[in-house]
């Protein structure tokens, strides 16, 4: 008996939807992104650099220093948010994504940033993610505006 309480636990978590953020509801800095340092720069450019990861896709304006450039940023739910925009034509919310987004909500360290919820709605499919005001670690390592002895890099 407790092992099918256990299984319908986990389905339920499975189907939640509760991540899913619609994207209106954010409110937009302006178009600024913030950089490593926590100051923002203009992402509104008729030419624009794109700049490229895994799991998300951003633009900055031509010029802006890649190795500073973080995310846009907005406000949800009364506080920052990251935003990162994935440039798709379609999406559909399949059972791969669903079990990946289960993954990432249950993955609670200081260390991580924490997932906020998806933004699903073609063309504003988008990652919201915690804030990191100082950007990635990649950011802070090669960063020569925040100090870090050799030690701990």
């Amino acid at each position: 008996m407790s092992h099918e309480v256990f299984q319908y636990q986990r389905q339920k978590m499975f189907w939640d939807e509760s991540w899913i953020i619609d994207f209106n509801q954010i409110k937009q800095d302006n178009f600024m992104a913030r950089n490593a340092t926590g100051s923002t720069v203009r992402a509104v450019s008729d030419s624009n650099a794109s700049c490229t990861t895994a799991l998300s896709s951003c633009t900055a304006p031509v010029g802006t220093s890649r190795k500073h450039f973080f995310t846009l940023t907005g406000r949800y739910d009364g506080r920052i948010v990251a935003i990162k925009k994935i440039q798709k034509k379609t999406f559909t919310l399949s059972k791969t994504i669903r079990r990946e987004v289960k993954q990432i909500r249950d993955l609670d360290h200081p260390n991580l940033c924490k997932f906020i919820g998806g933004c699903i709605e073609v063309p504003n499919v988008a990652l919201i993610t915690e804030y990191c005001p100082k950007g990635s670690l990649n950011d802070v390592l090669i960063s020569e505006d925040i100090p870090l002895n050799w030690g701990f890099r």
